[in-house]
């Protein structure tokens, strides 16, 4: 079972938490992009999706890609436009 400590702590400044590209890669996990289909759009290889995906998780202390995008969007660092 995983632990997640106080959400209040994420910024809601999203460059002070992830870095431009993992937000890149998030926002396009918010359109529904597999891990492979963002590789490729942005011309990465599928392990360093996985990799930002996993870096994402854990600056966002969340355990899912929907989690993650929730709280981007709670944040406002994307809107559910944005996502479609």
């Amino acid at each position: 079972k995983r632990f997640f400590p106080d959400q209040s702590s994420v910024s809601k400044e999203p460059e002070k938490i992830l870095g431009d590209r993992e937000l890149e890669v998030l926002r396009l996990a918010g359109k529904a992009y597999s891990n492979q289909a963002i590789a490729d759009k942005l011309g990465l290889s599928l392990h360093t999706v996985e990799a930002h995906m996993r870096h994402i998780f854990t600056k966002l202390k969340v355990g899912s890609r929907t989690e993650a995008v929730l709280k981007a969007i709670k944040q406002g660092w994307m809107t559910v436009e944005d996502s479609k």
